[in-house]
């Protein structure tokens, strides 16, 4: 049997011969297979931007607790918290 070369085939057709792909991206049609992905990471960096603008405009709106971001062993020995 010849081994199987991948050189000059698109990158989708690449990735859905690893087979743990293969089975995850099965009900995608091949064709939207790399569309899928675009999709997904774009989907994925506007709702971080999104997230980050809400955070930046809202936040002196929205009351919150300061964290505490150090913990000191007198303070919690003591019983006190931030």
């Amino acid at each position: 049997m010849a081994a199987r070369t991948t050189k000059g085939m698109p990158v989708a057709s690449r990735l859905l011969n690893i087979a743990w792909i293969r089975r995850l991206a099965g009900h995608i049609p091949p064709e939207q297979f790399g569309r899928y992905l675009l999709v997904g990471a774009w989907n994925t960096l506007f709702a971080c931007g999104d997230y980050a603008v809400l955070t930046f405009v809202l936040a002196h709106m929205v009351p919150h607790p300061a964290p505490c971001l150090t913990a000191h062993p007198a303070d919690t020995s003591a019983g006190r918290q931030c």
